[in-house]
């Protein structure tokens, strides 16, 4: 391969880098935050083996409550389906606080904002993140 060849390989091959997996700021606002104290943990899923394992999140970020809305940006996001999990911990311990049931005693909130009855599935909570910038909303109990 002559030189002209390969620097014309080389250009294409930058352009063709471009054409990657898109990517997009992703938006998240939380609602409905009656108490002012403690902290919200947000967790972003990409998958629901992630989910599942609730080790392996794709992002998580800890904001400290001092407002009854927050948002929370997260940039370049890549293109595919996300599920986000969010809950105030108003104890500082990091759990989810629960009864003697099992039903959570501390605020929380899901993507898409599902009427479940129990622990969601990752199918329960996804949306599609895509090219353009994407904001979702999250309400929580």
């Amino acid at each position: 391969m002559n030189i002209k060849n390969l620097s014309a390989l080389f250009v294409i091959s930058l352009g063709l880098g471009s054409f990657g997996a898109a990517a997009a700021n992703l938006t998240i606002d939380m609602t409905g935050i009656k108490e002012l104290k403690g902290q919200l943990l947000v967790a972003v899923y990409d998958s629901a083996e992630s989910m599942a394992s609730g080790s392996n999140a794709f992002n998580r970020q800890i904001i400290k409550v001092n407002k009854s809305e927050h948002s929370l940006t997260l940039n370049d996001v890549p293109a595919g389906e996300y599920g986000v999990m969010v809950f105030q911990d108003l104890n500082g311990d990091n759990k989810l606080g629960r009864n003697f049931v099992g039903i959570p005693s501390e605020p929380y909130g899901f993507s898409t904002n599902p009427n479940l009855m129990g622990a969601p599935e990752f199918k329960d909570i996804a949306f599609a993140v895509g090219s353009d910038d994407s904001r979702i909303q999250i309400s929580l109990e």
